[in-house]
């Protein structure tokens, strides 16, 4: 085989292995908790809430990042591990209409042995709003990102406020 053809045939087969490796890379656990934090804004006291929610997903044992819309994010930060977080396909509130840092919990329900299904109330230390100008930046710039609406599934941003 030509030197030329051999150089060029390898380059392509190791970008074609690196890809999908740059992909996953932007998935990990650090780093998505990273992206979230850049993006996430000062503690807030608390949030409203519908009893429902867009989307979740877990950052860590200690965090998780909640959409209670497309467009409304928010970090919450665990006062201890919650070891299911992770494991758990759905999560509640113990809020009706308000949750509240150092008052409301997530609850995170496991299966325990004989079919029974336990619930894990894990109390919440701090929240903090994740700026939306910020999150749609960041998908934009780096990829998706593990709990977040898909960019064409976000609203565009809302025009800038009239100087008066």
């Amino acid at each position: 085989m030509n030197p030329v053809r051999f150089g060029v045939a390898s380059a392509l087969l190791a970008a074609t292995l690196l890809l999908p490796a740059c992909a996953e890379l932007k998935q990990r656990p650090d780093v998505v908790r990273d992206r979230y934090h850049s993006i996430a804004g000062k503690p807030i006291e608390n949030f409203p809430y519908t009893h429902r929610y867009y989307s979740w997903a877990p950052l860590s044992l200690e965090e998780l990042v909640i959409f209670t819309t497309p467009t409304d994010a928010y970090l919450l930060r665990l006062e201890h591990q919650c070891v299911d977080l992770p494991y758990t396909a759905k999560i509640e509130l113990t809020s009706l209409n308000t949750v509240s840092a150092r008052y409301d919990s997530v609850i995170v329900r496991r299966h325990a042995e004989f079919g029974r299904v336990d619930r894990l109330e894990c109390l919440i230390g701090e929240i903090r709003k994740v700026d939306y100008a910020g999150l749609r930046r960041e998908i934009h710039e780096h990829g998706p990102l593990k709990g977040a609406p898909a960019e064409s599934a976000l609203p565009p941003p809302p025009p800038p406020a009239k100087k008066t």
